[in-house]
């Protein structure tokens, strides 16, 4: 599977290229990036089907531990009768690619004849990092969360990522660094945050004369000891329902 987004570094922020960027690898995450490829092994963590119908006018998308990619979005009469209510797909997709929850305000009327709920169904795709070489990535999750990696390499996949105005330092989109991904993994995996240098230093040098980025797949994932103690709690729990007597009110004899 390759999928290709139109997205920014951070999955969602419409950026421009940078100025001046000529004469050297550009280092920094505020670039633009046309696409977003992901690798055959990266895929949808999870999916969703949001209907919001009369009476309801907030439509909600949300996903847990990932990114929002939408697959479609429609207004509909009834059953399979498509109404025309504009561009609902590409309006969605706007509001709601590369966001962990999203809130659109559905146009929706009791009306006869008109729009009666919009339809949208999504992927969850892992979160997505990616920083131009000499510069840090920073890799996040929410409190009580941890990382655990995807995938990740440093190279060069497309020509538009980390441009630096030269096109024979982009023309290699087969670089590839075989142990971009263990490294990642060892360094960030069940952290709650972790930095990456993305350097010929940290990765070598896969492909001399090419700009290079480095690219992460990651979700984020409740720490380990966390669902360890709640399955405690919960064991507990059983424990004394299971109990001989345990909820039962003894009556004495008379």
């Amino acid at each position: 599977m390759l999928e290709r987004i139109c997205l920014s570094a951070d999955l969602g922020t419409p950026w421009s290229p940078p100025r001046g960027a000529g004469g050297s690898c550009w280092g920094g995450e505020g670039f633009i990036r046309a696409q977003v490829s992901f690798p055959p092994n990266v895929t949808a963590i999870s999916t969703g089907r949001v209907v919001t119908s009369n009476g309801l006018n907030v439509h909600r998308l949300s996903c847990v531990g990932g990114r929002i990619i939408v697959r479609s979005a429609v207004y509909r009469c009834g059953g399979e009768v498509i109404c025309s209510q504009g561009d609902a797909e590409n309006n969605v997709r706007n509001s709601c690619d590369g966001k962990t929850v999203c809130d659109i305000k559905s146009n929706i009327t009791y009306d006869p004849g008109v729009c009666k709920y919009l339809e949208t169904t999504y992927d969850c795709f892992p979160h997505y990092s990616v920083t131009c070489e000499k510069s840090q990535a920073n890799l996040q999750c929410g409190e009580g969360q941890v990382i655990v990696v995807s995938w990740a390499n440093f190279g060069r996949r497309d020509t538009t990522t980390c441009p630096d105005g030269d096109p024979d330092h982009v023309k290699n989109v087969n670089c590839l660094s075989p142990n971009s991904g263990e490294y990642v993994t060892n360094r960030c995996n069940w952290q709650n945050s972790c930095t990456v240098g993305a350097s010929n230093t940290v990765f070598g040098d896969p492909c001399g004369g090419t700009c290079k980025y480095l690219e992460v797949f990651y979700t984020c994932q409740a720490h380990p000891m966390v669902v360890l103690r709640l399955a405690r709690i919960w064991h507990r729990e059983e424990e004394q329902v299971s109990e001989p007597g345990a909820g039962v009110v003894m009556t004495p004899p008379r």
